[in-house]
């Protein structure tokens, strides 16, 4: 028989791995499972969405937060949404360590239910049956002249503005080049 620190060893790993599927899960559903975004592609988003110090910058699916750290770095006002609390913990944790916590916001919200009228850039790794969603969702939100970033995946019936590392820029519907 094993010892019991082996047992309660096991019985953790297998707890933190079924916690760990159901977070993932719930996100499919959303549209936005983790998946780290390279740090080439994060370095293009920056590049190609040209921030200015002082924008608002909103990062959907925010994960661990390099996105968010990266817009911050280039002095926006970095705001994330990500439902997966562990996500968002270690994201807020890396933020005050990068002594950038002033900068970024996570907020442990859907971004489907979050108010994106304010951003300046978004940015997004999002599962493609999903992007005509969030095509709607912008177009009703962003205003005109505001940039969009999205990794991998294209944002459907939109004309990319330029294109970097797998990145695509967009600017919203109503703004030159949309």
């Amino acid at each position: 028989m094993p010892p019991p620190w082996f047992l309660l060893a096991s019985a953790l790993v297998v707890l933190a791995l079924c916690l760990y599927l159901l977070l993932q899960a719930r996100a499919m559903r959303t549209g936005a499972p983790w998946m780290g975004t390279p740090g080439r592609s994060v370095a293009a988003m920056v590049s190609l969405a040209r921030p200015r110090p002082g924008e608002v910058w909103a990062d959907l699916g925010s994960g661990d937060g390099r996105t968010l750290l990266a817009a911050a770095r280039a002095g926006c006002r970095a705001h994330g949404y990500e439902l997966n609390g562990l996500l968002a913990a270690w994201s807020e944790r890396r933020a005050r360590q990068a002594g950038l916590a002033g900068l970024c916001t996570i907020h442990r919200q859907d971004f489907w239910t979050a108010d994106l009228s304010d951003a300046d850039i978004v940015s997004v790794y999002l599962i493609p049956h999903r992007m005509g969603d969030l095509r709607e969702k912008l177009a009703r939100e962003l205003r005109p002249g505001a940039r969009v970033v999205s990794f991998r995946f294209p944002v459907p019936d939109w004309s990319p503005a330029g294109e970097d590392a797998g990145v695509y820029l967009y600017t919203a519907p109503g703004a030159a080049g949309a």
